[in-house]
């Protein structure tokens, strides 16, 4: 299919040297709380990003904005909007595990106590020292609040005790917005307490 595509890839990714340079230079797409380096090609060259990222964009969409296809780092599905015929066709494809959702469906992790409890307690951490860890019989979480000027950046690191379900996240926090501490510390710990 020769349809003209923009794609967006999270700057975040620790391995984005191995990629070929974005097509609009240095050209970002900055969405609350992430940036994208952006790319154009044909909607085949989706795919072009999987052997170099084990992954698609994080965004695609066509130039006619006529569909548009969301993968947020820190969750386990993807996200298609498009005309009702092209969402059908998706949610009778039987090779996809699929089910509509509405624009008010939550995506947020939710944790239950004591989870918590250690969640607000590191993020009070963070915001005082600048730093965190959360040590659980499955893993750790450290968290660091790095840089300034429009707002901090927050590194997180995941590592489980079995080796499974390990990683980074880099992700820009900006000013007056400490509940977003919470919910990436959040997601990292239900990531890792998901995935023993």
């Amino acid at each position: 299919m020769n349809l003209t595509c923009w794609f967006g890839v999270w700057e975040g990714y620790g391995d984005l040297d191995i990629l070929p340079q974005p097509l609009l230079g240095q050209e970002r797409l900055d969405l609350p709380h992430r940036r994208y380096l952006l790319y154009r090609g044909t909607v085949r060259d989706a795919l072009r990003f999987v052997p170099a990222l084990g992954r698609t964009p994080n965004l695609w969409w066509p130039e006619d904005h006529s569909w548009f296809v969301a993968s947020e780092v820190d969750l386990d599905w993807t996200y298609v909007a498009g005309p009702l015929d092209t969402i059908s066709g998706l949610l009778a494809e039987t090779r996809l595990e699929t089910r509509p959702v509405e624009l008010d469906d939550s995506c947020v992790y939710e944790l239950g106590e004591p989870y918590q409890a250690i969640v607000a307690e590191a993020a009070r951490a963070l915001r005082d020292q600048g730093s965190c860890t959360i040590s659980t019989p499955l893993g750790t979480i450290d968290g660091r609040l790095a840089g300034s000027g429009a707002g901090p950046r927050l590194e997180i690191e995941r590592q489980q005790s079995s080796g499974y379900g390990s990683g980074r996240s880099r992700t820009l926090i900006g000013p007056g917005q400490p509940d977003h501490l919470e919910s990436h510390l959040g997601m990292a710990l239900k990531m890792l307490t998901q995935n023993p």
